[in-house]
């Protein structure tokens, strides 16, 4: 199709000579820009002066900061923060810290496209880096 993005482009390489090179979003906010490992939502006690969030199950999802019983905890989901699920992701040394490694979900995903159109550039167009490559083959373009 030929949207407005497009039309961006276009504009772009005619008026400005400028080479336009679309990279694929594909798992950029869910993946880790360090190591590559899933990263987890962030749930937090909903406040009792905020609207009650619906209990969430707690079974793969990182404990919010909550003295309650589990059964009773209600949780409000942040979405601008994610949790890397690596328990070493970050770690100098690669020791057994337990630190979890915190993202900002945008900030994040700015450094995993940057990422990919750097391997891009030094692999190929329709290569990217392997925690970030789709199950089938789907090969973005290049303008």
């Amino acid at each position: 199709s030929f949207g407005p993005t497009e039309s961006i482009y276009k504009r772009l390489r005619q008026v400005r000579g400028i080479h336009v090179i679309k990279v694929d979003e594909y798992l950029t906010s869910q993946k880790c820009c360090r190591c590559g490992h899933q990263l987890n939502k962030v749930y937090r006690p909903a406040q009792e002066d905020q609207p009650q969030a619906s209990p969430r199950p707690m079974e793969g999802v990182p404990d919010p900061p909550c003295n309650a019983p589990p059964s009773t905890r209600i949780t409000r989901h942040i979405h601008g923060v994610l949790q890397c699920s690596n328990s070493s992701c970050g770690t100098i040394d690669g020791s057994s810290r337990r630190n979890p490694t915190w993202w900002n979900r945008d900030v994040n995903a700015a450094i995993n496209i940057a990422n990919v159109l750097v391997h891009m550039l030094v692999h190929g167009e329709h290569s990217r880096p392997q925690a970030l490559m789709r199950p089938t083959s789907h090969n973005p373009s290049i303008v």
